[in-house]
C-alpha cells in the first residue's frame, strides 16, 4: 500500500493530529523560550520591533519525527523510501537551528553541519531525480540531481 493509497478519512485524521500537536508545541514553546534563553531580540537587519521566541522550528520537527515514528509502529507499509534518512536529516538540522538560537553559532559551523545532514540523506542513496509539475509534465534532473539535492 502506498501513501496515495490513503483515504480521505486517513489523511483528514493525520493533517489534524500534526495540526493539534504543532500548535500545542509552538504555544509551549513561545512560554518556555523566556526560561531557555530564546529570545530573539530585534537588530537593524529584523523585519519585528519587538523582542519574539525562537525554537518553533524544533517543533515541527519534533511533531515529524514523532508522526513518522508513529507511523512506522502502524503502518509501515506507507512510509515512502528515504522516510528514516529524512527525518535524520532534519532532526538534525533542527537541534543545530536550536544550538544557533541559544548560543549564535558560526555560520560555518551551521554549513558545516547542514552539508553533513545532507551528505547523509544523499548517501542513504536520495537524490531529487524529477519534479512532477501541473498537467501530469515530469521534469528530470539527471546528474544534476545530485548537488540539488545537497
Amino acid at each position: 500500500m502506498s501513501a496515495s493509497s490513503l483515504g480521505p478519512i486517513e489523511i483528514i485524521f493525520g493533517a489534524s493530529v500534526a495540526a493539534v500537536l504543532t500548535w500545542a508545541g509552538v504555544m509551549a514553546m513561545g512560554r518556555w523560550a523566556t526560561r531557555l534563553a530564546l529570545i530573539d531580540v530585534p537588530n537593524e537587519r529584523s523585519c519585528h520591533v519587538q523582542p519574539k521566541p525562537r525554537g518553533g522550528g524544533l517543533v515541527f520537527v519534533t511533531v515529524t519525527v514523532l508522526l513518522t515514528v508513529g507511523i512506522s509502529l502502524l503502518r509501515p507499509d506507507i512510509l515512502p523510501k528515504g522516510s528514516y534518512a529524512l527525518t535524520t536529516s532534519s532532526l538534525i538540522v533542527a537541534v543545530v537551528g536550536l544550538m544557533d538560537d541559544r548560543w549564535r553559532l558560526s555560520a560555518t559551523i551551521r554549513f558545516l553541519v547542514q552539508t553533513g545532514a545532507a551528505a547523509y540523506f544523499v548517501s542513504q542513496g536520495m537524490t531529487l531525480a524529477a519534479v512532477q509539475l501541473p498537467g501530469g509534465f515530469v521534469l528530470s534532473f539527471g546528474w544534476i540531481g545530485l548537488p540539488l539535492t545537497v
